[in-house]
């Protein structure tokens, strides 16, 4: 056998014994026994909830829509979000969109993206925001329109999350 062959002969025996040893490790049965005085620790598992919500806004459709209703018992922690100008904007033309929320019971107004030609930004001066709102309460979106006709469709998506 030339060298060439028993090296990968040996790379694959080697390969193969190591494989072999890993899957015997990974079935062994494992009990464990938790008792009131030295308990397992459990991490709670996250029990949050994705959404995805979007709305139309513009002058032809109103100028606040509403995006998301959260649910009585539960936050929403919204994480992202896109704006698409349903029409091309010309030289000039700008989008911007505000979203308003209830947080800690005080209503905010965060203006979260701008389209302008070709450029768009989601966010605030380049920053990644997150925005939150209480539970029973709803997230409104608002466009300011600068030569542009055409609505705008906002997609926000975030985390339910339950509240105590």
């Amino acid at each position: 056998m030339d060298k060439a062959r028993m090296t990968s002969f040996g790379f694959l025996a080697l390969l193969a014994f190591s494989i072999g040893s890993y899957a015997a490790t990974r079935s062994t049965p494992v009990t464990v026994v938790n008792t009131d005085g030295e308990p397992v620790p459990v991490a709670a598992i996250d029990a949050s909830a994705p959404v995805n919500a979007c709305a139309i806004l513009g002058p032809f459709s109103g100028a606040e829509q509403l995006i998301y209703s959260v649910p009585p018992d539960m936050a929403l922690a919204i994480e992202y979000g896109a704006i698409d100008p349903v029409d091309t904007l010309d030289e000039g033309e700008f989008v911007q969109v505000q979203i308003t929320t209830t947080a800690g019971g005080v209503e905010g107004v965060f203006f979260v993206g701008k389209v302008s030609g070709s450029e768009f930004t989601f966010g605030r001066d380049g920053r990644v925001l997150k925005i939150y709102a209480d539970p029973g309460t709803d997230v409104v979106g608002g466009v300011g329109i600068r030569g542009y006709l055409g609505d705008v469709e906002i997609c926000l998506s975030g985390r339910l999350s339950p509240v105590d």
